[in-house]
């Protein structure tokens, strides 16, 4: 089956605003500070409409979520380590990594 150009692009808008959404979480300091929690929410309310419309398309969410969920955790630690300075243990990055690697092998079956 193959997977159209729009798709794609959609699979990466949704992906791309989640993790934008993730990514301004600290800098909502709990949703008081407003101008960072309202794009927080802006950029979750995209990813949801673009899911959405994604799935409308055809896509099942037997492929949608599982690469979600494997890729999300991923790029969610390097936004940690690399813009907020949080560490992260080799322990860590690598049961995240067999996680996501059982998360592809369920997503098979």
């Amino acid at each position: 089956m193959a997977i159209s150009s729009e798709a794609v692009i959609t699979f990466i808008v949704v992906l791309a605003s989640q993790l934008v959404g993730l990514g301004l979480l600290p800098k909502t300091q709990g949703y008081t500070n407003l101008g960072y929690s309202l794009a927080s929410l802006a950029a979750y309310t995209v990813s949801f409409v673009a899911m959405a419309r994604l799935i409308r398309s055809g896509t099942g969410l037997a492929i949608l979520i599982p690469a979600l969920a494997a890729t999300i955790p991923l790029v969610s630690v390097a936004i940690g380590v690399f813009v907020y300075g949080e560490s992260a243990s080799l322990p860590k990055v690598g049961i995240l990594l067999a996680a996501c690697a059982l998360i592809g092998v369920a997503s098979r079956f």
